[in-house]
């Protein structure tokens, strides 16, 4: 087990509100609008926000810029794939009695043309793998004992995922980051919360890991020194803050849920903390990422 320190010391800055606009490109995200969940890309060119119609409620999607395509989840549990350039709309993979599909992310370059998802086995999330979804069958990726979440791959290379290892024996459900490296399929843990540890992103450069813990009894953003495991702590309050997505320039786009919902903020590389105007009048805001490598570094 990888030793780590932790970074007691967190700095808080005033909020600070952010214009409309400043989405990047491959940003991805579910609003709920008029009553209504709808998915929203940003597309590369001109960082156009748009309304992606969907076969039906759209649940852990992902987006794919380089290749033009969107995957979803159907409330059938269907995997449906949309081309962007022409709309169509197809399914990937159904759900059967023994197999059942969610929170899909983009293969990108190191699985191309496919997307990875947590495969549930028997419908259930009490063990899990995670599968390869494309034009051929759906494919196991990375299968350990417990159960396995929220996949992502790293410009590196590495498959980043939150690991559930222990929940009755431990009087509370512990998840942990853990990475597999995609060519030598070498797995270990990067960090030791001893909390529930989800949504693991890496940089584009490869050097930090952010994802949401409950490790203070909130869920708060933190970082970890993807060499050294080393962790910081981004966030404070009392609200959660969940599904950090990082943005070339290593700006943190993520959603605060408070009573009244989700809202989409941002923390800054400087550590200016706020609100972003996401430029739809969304009462709700959930599923956020944002495609590695969607962007070029100014």
């Amino acid at each position: 087990m990888r030793a780590v320190a932790v970074a007691l010391c967190l700095t808080l800055v005033p909020a600070v509100g952010f214009a409309q606009g400043v989405l990047p490109q491959g940003t991805s995200f579910v609003a709920n609008v008029e009553g209504e969940w709808r998915l929203y890309v940003v597309e590369p060119i001109g960082r156009r926000l748009r309304h992606v119609l969907t076969a039906s409620e759209p649940r852990t999607p992902a987006y794919d810029p380089g290749r033009r395509r969107v995957a979803y989840v159907a409330a059938d549990g269907a995997v449906r794939e949309i081309d962007l350039a022409t709309g169509r709309d197809v399914v990937l993979a159904n759900p059967t009695d023994e197999l059942a599909y969610t929170q899909l992310n983009p293969g990108s370059a190191h699985l191309p043309d496919s997307w990875i998802a947590v495969g549930l086995k028997q419908g259930a999330s009490v063990d899990t793998d995670l599968y390869r979804l494309g034009s051929a069958s759906p494919a196991p990726l990375l299968t350990q004992r417990s159960a396995q979440f929220e996949p992502s791959v790293s410009a590196d290379g590495f498959l980043y995922y939150s690991n559930v290892h222990c929940v009755v024996a431990c009087g509370r459900p512990i998840a942990e980051i853990w990475r597999m490296h995609l060519v030598s399929r070498q797995v270990m843990q990067l960090v030791r919360t001893n909390a529930m540890s989800r949504e693991p992103v890496a940089s584009p450069d490869g050097r930090w890991v952010y994802f949401s813990s409950d490790a203070d009894g909130w869920f708060h953003l933190w970082r970890a020194d993807a060499e050294t495991g080393a962790l910081e702590r981004l966030t404070a309050g009392e609200h959660n803050d969940v599904a950090p997505a990082v943005a070339s320039d290593n700006t943190v786009y993520f959603i605060r849920r408070g009573t009244t919902g989700g809202r989409l903020f941002r923390r800054d590389p400087g550590g200016r903390i706020g609100p972003v105007d996401i430029g739809v009048p969304a009462k709700d805001v959930r599923d956020l990422k944002i495609a590695i490598n969607a962007e070029k570094p100014q």
